[in-house]
């Protein structure tokens, strides 16, 4: 399996879970992307939207 590929199982995944839908899949993808980086920081003007996923990842979300 590449990288890709795991990006598009873990956004399957968390889009089933948490039942996205609509635009918010855009920061599940970001979200997805960063688990299987293992990237724990994001910079966004929207922390909300990664508040659904703090049980997934200690996301810190800061505003630039």
């Amino acid at each position: 399996m590449d990288e890709d590929e795991k990006v598009v199982v873990e956004l399957h995944r968390l889009v089933q879970r948490y039942q996205v839908k609509g635009k918010p899949v855009h920061d599940c993808n970001i979200v997805a992307t960063m688990l299987v980086h293992e990237i724990k920081r994001v910079g966004t003007r929207n922390a909300a939207d990664f508040d659904r996923y703090e049980s997934e990842i200690a996301i810190d979300a800061v505003s630039p």
